[in-house]
């Protein structure tokens, strides 16, 4: 008589909805993080991983992130449709231990970046912070933050760390959008150029309260044209300042 029951066999259909709960409770992870994870929690065997999340990735229903996100898998909206009508498919105690997992795993996966918010020295009457996210020898994103506000500072420290991927993902779209039809900007952009795919953009933006000093690493040069041109348009420029207000300055509701 066996000592233990033997081990349920899962259809292909549950494990790729077992996939896409391991990467919306993780968030963010690239293929090889999260290969661990799914051998932590005895999921299934690499191959099959392999196999079916590329299934996955094919079919449009998982995605793979560029820019900063290069590498990294999501849920697509398709994505998240289909876990929201057939997540009852997946058993119960999967669902829980994925879950419970995901949380450490998460904060294991976030220590690797660094993560800065502090104060910097200011003029009298003045608030200045520093933000900052590196995951390498470049800072990938770094926003230095200027008000008259005591408020808008310091909620903008804690803000930061939930709202960078965010930020990262609204300044890449923006980059990312076709040329337009406004006139050559009369001043070179302020782009440094550390290695041919390591390009760093600052960028001056504002609103009546908030001074916002970005300096975003980009791919390309010709993305780091893209953005200084779009934000030379004032429009452009006063809609951007007032998403970084929104989500680093302002209390959710």
């Amino acid at each position: 008589m066996p000592a233990s029951p033997p081990t349920r066999s899962v259809p292909d259909v549950e494990n790729k909805l077992r996939l896409l709960y391991c990467v919306a409770a993780l968030e963010q992870v690239s293929e090889e993080q999260l290969w661990p994870f799914i051998a932590s929690l005895d999921l299934m065997d690499y191959l099959s991983m392999q196999l079916l999340l590329h299934d996955l990735i094919d079919s449009g229903v998982m995605t793979i992130g560029q820019q900063a996100f290069e590498g990294m898998l999501t849920l697509s909206p398709q994505g998240k449709e289909v876990l929201d009508m057939f997540s009852n498919r997946i058993m119960f105690s999967d669902k829980q231990r994925i879950t419970k997992a995901a949380i450490g795993y998460r904060s294991e996966l976030k220590g690797h970046k660094q993560v800065q918010a502090v104060y910097e020295a200011a003029l009298e009457g003045q608030y200045r912070v520093l933000l900052s996210l590196q995951d390498g020898e470049i800072p990938t994103l770094t926003i230095r933050l200027t008000t008259a506000v005591r408020e808008y500072a310091a909620y903008s420290l804690h803000a930061f760390e939930k709202s960078v991927s965010t930020i990262l993902l609204t300044l890449y779209n923006l980059a990312m959008e076709p040329e337009n039809d406004m006139e050559p900007s009369t001043s070179p952009p302020a782009l440094t150029t550390h290695s041919p795919h390591e390009h760093t953009l600052l960028a001056l933006l504002a609103t009546e309260d908030v001074a916002f000093e970005v300096t975003l690493l980009l791919p390309d040069v010709e993305s780091a044209i893209n953005l200084h041109q779009i934000l030379t348009d004032r429009k452009a420029q006063k809609k951007a300042a007032k998403r970084l207000f929104s989500m680093l300055c302002v209390k959710g509701p």
